[in-house]
């Protein structure tokens, strides 16, 4: 981490205007790594470099330094590049930093393109959680499409998981959880206000059942490798706080931490996750998802089968990755495909159907 960033929360609250104005001229200068000068007068700041000037009034500083970290910054960029200074946003860490609320609005507009599944479904989903095992980096859009109506989120994988870049960050996370490398999609502060990372006892106290079940120990799997569990805040009246849970390890143990399923999304294959090891759609993996899944829940899934031996197999859930948008009967239960929403998913409702006594 560079310097000024670890200085700038510090200077914020201790800098006067006219301090503050001075300290972002100097760090201008030194990105283009020429002399800049300044003149203060008693409203009225002035930046002078090679042969542009620019002027802005003492309140408009005063308003700049306390809007975000980096609107001055900005502004005075923007005003030079009026006047002909080309620069790259992408030209350093600095100058990212000055425009990353752009890029995060870009990235969030991008997102949010697709409606949420509640205003392109009116349909009641039941109690319990979201589960997506083998994820991947692949978080961003089931938060976003369920995140209004949903408040348990489970994420799988035994490889890597990402979850999406909060603007408000994440308190007691790391560097990296609050790092904008990951570059997987972003809720800025108007959606998720507030978030906070803690231990996750529930994962732990699977593990401790299924260790005394198999009576083996089970060391090869790091308590804190699995241990991920996020609290956040969000702007839905219905729904003000989510529960996000990162099951690092597979998802056949992952599920054992969830009670009830209200949505089951899984993608068989994506540019996040290029392939899954395991695949939930065989028989055992999918008969263990149903017992949980509650009546009434829904089935969201690309359409893909990752193993492609499978692609033909003669089961009753192969409509599931066919290309046959059509209602089928398993388990007792009615599958209805009820269209299509977000990257190319498809969405059946499962509800069970009642057994008729002779």
């Amino acid at each position: 981490m560079y310097a000024w960033q670890e200085e700038r929360s510090l200077v914020l609250k201790q800098y006067t205007p006219e301090m503050f104005f001075k300290y972002v001229c100097m760090l201008i200068g030194k990105e283009f790594n020429t002399e800049l000068y300044y003149i203060i007068e008693k409203n009225l700041y002035i930046l002078k470099m090679l042969k542009y000037i620019v002027q802005i009034e003492k309140k408009e500083v005063e308003r700049l330094q306390y809007k975000n970290p980096y609107a001055l910054d900005k502004y005075l960029l923007e005003e030079l590049k009026k006047q002909g200074l080309a620069f790259d946003i992408n030209k350093s860490t600095y100058i990212k930093c000055c425009y990353y609320e752009d890029e995060l609005k870009k990235v969030h507009d991008e997102n949010n393109k697709d409606l949420k599944f509640s205003e392109k479904f009116n349909i009641s989903i039941p109690e319990g959680g979201l589960f997506y095992p083998c994820c991947g980096e692949d978080s961003y859009e089931p938060l976003y499409l369920f995140m209004d109506i949903i408040d348990e989120f489970h994420f799988a994988d035994s490889n890597k998981i990402i979850l999406p870049y909060l603007e408000c960050g994440v308190r007691r996370s790391s560097e990296d959880r609050n790092s904008l490398e990951n570059n997987i999609g972003a809720f800025n502060s108007k959606d998720v206000p507030f978030a906070v990372a803690m231990f996750n006892n529930k994962n732990f106290e699977t593990l401790k059942v299924l260790e005394d079940s198999l009576l083996m120990n089970l060391e090869f799997i790091k308590f804190s490798d699995i241990s991920t569990k996020e609290i956040w805040k969000t702007k839905y009246e219905n729904n003000k706080k989510i529960e996000v849970y990162s099951h690092k390890y597979d998802g056949f143990l992952g599920i054992m931490s969830i009670e009830k399923i209200s949505v089951f999304y899984y993608r068989g294959r994506n540019k996040r996750n290029s392939n899954s090891a395991f695949n939930w759609f065989e028989e055992m993996a999918f008969n263990t998802m149903l017992e949980k899944l509650q009546d009434g829940g829904i089935i969201v899934t690309d359409g893909i089968n990752p193993h492609e031996k499978d692609k033909d197999k003669d089961a009753n859930w192969n409509v599931l990755w066919k290309d046959e948008n059509i209602s089928f009967n398993y388990k007792n239960r009615k599958f209805s495909f009820i269209g299509e929403m977000g990257s190319s998913l498809k969405v059946w409702k499962v509800e069970k159907t009642v057994i008729e006594m002779d």
